[in-house]
């Protein structure tokens, strides 16, 4: 271990300042192994016969899908500019902000981006209260019925 500050430097200075000394032997050797391995294959030599290739074309299990991912709701008829329809139950966004007590239980919902105090039996668009358990609440969202909580990714 080394005590005094004054080796510290000395020390550093030789060990970054030794080299790696390489032989010309060793330079000519590791440039003759890249050459070999970047070699074009007209220049290699083999005694491998040569195999065709063939091409097999791939077509998809289910060809009629475009996006497997996609919900067939999604992709069922193309819009067309200018027109509104009323949104289906899976395109309504519902996020709970917060629970009141005024005399009945409420939930203050978030529905596509408009706020709302709602109790059991409110409705607004397609979304109705059917029960109230805080953290949670029941919905109807058109023919759907879901449980949303405080806690679900807005």
């Amino acid at each position: 271990m080394i005590r005094s500050a004054k080796w510290a430097l000395p020390l550093l200075a030789a060990i970054f300042c030794s080299g790696c000394g390489i032989e010309p032997e060793t330079i000519a050797k590791l440039q003759k192994a890249v050459k070999a391995t970047t070699a074009q294959p007209d220049e290699l030599e083999s005694d491998a016969p040569v195999v065709e290739v063939e091409e097999v074309a791939y077509s998809t299990p289910y060809p009629s899908r475009d996006d497997p991912f996609a919900f067939a709701m999604q992709a069922s008829e193309p819009r067309e500019i200018g027109v509104v329809r009323p949104p289906t139950a899976e395109e309504v966004a519902v996020h709970i902000l917060g629970f009141a007590d005024v005399h009945r239980p409420c939930v203050l919902l978030q529905i596509d981006g408009e706020t709302h105090m709602m109790k059991v039996g409110d409705r607004v668009s397609l979304v109705e209260v059917i029960a109230i358990r805080p953290p949670a609440a029941d919905l109807r969202v058109g023919t759907l019925l879901r449980t949303v909580t405080m806690f679900d990714p807005h």
